[in-house]
């Protein structure tokens, strides 16, 4: 039953018959949902009174972090902090949570006061390997190529925008400071006028 739903959730994510390895995809994915949670958690702190992540060598960090994630929770981002099947039906090795232990170390002798969303957004980008952004047809574009499409692409009379395929939200993003550099609506009206949606679930946490 647990290879049946491995298999479902490749199935779910896109990637079945794409990729040789499924087990390997799905663990990856799993670290890349981790890593991004932890990052996130990080750059949340910039703006919201955060405990600060304590994990014991002998705790289980899916478990451990869990109260951590709960506490996120209270304010937003539910599709990335909310538990994931994966967790339970992937092992959790003792060297992925030495690894992940020594991550979040590193990560606390960072100031993440000054950290700009782009620059986060290029981190995530970069946690994607470029073989699996082709396989998915993930393309990620940069600030400038996006600003060029936005201002050729978006009526600052009618700012409605749809991004059918939002990736990590550039285009959303960079179509929301164009609206807001171009209209005098308020920041709850533009973010109506503002959708986006993509295959990937990993992609659509961090837009």
């Amino acid at each position: 039953t647990v290879r049946l739903r491995l298999k479902q959730l490749a199935a779910q994510q896109g990637f079945a018959g794409f990729v040789e390895n499924i087990d390997a995809a799905l663990a990856g994915q799993y670290a890349y949902r981790l890593i991004g949670q932890i990052l996130f958690y990080f750059a949340l702190s910039r703006k919201q009174s955060l405990k600060r992540i304590t994990l014991a060598n002998t705790d289980h960090p899916p478990d451990a972090l869990r109260p951590y994630w709960d506490q996120v929770r209270k304010y937003d981002y539910e599709a990335l902090f909310e538990p994931s099947e994966l967790e339970r039906l992937v092992p959790f090795p003792a060297e992925a949570a030495a690894i992940t232990r020594q991550l979040i170390k590193e990560l606390e002798q960072y100031d993440w006061s000054h950290l700009r969303d782009d620059v986060l957004g290029s981190v995530f980008e970069k946690l994607i390997p470029r073989s699996e952004q082709l396989l998915l047809g993930q393309f990620y574009t940069p600030n400038r190529g996006a600003d060029l499409l936005v201002a050729f692409a978006v009526n600052p009379s009618q700012p409605i925008v749809l991004d059918p395929g939002c990736g990590s939200g550039t285009f959303l993003m960079r179509a929301y400071d164009y609206i807001r550099a171009q209209t005098s609506l308020s920041h709850s009206d533009i973010l109506s006028n503002v959708w986006g949606f993509d295959i990937s679930p990993f992609a659509t946490e961090l837009a």
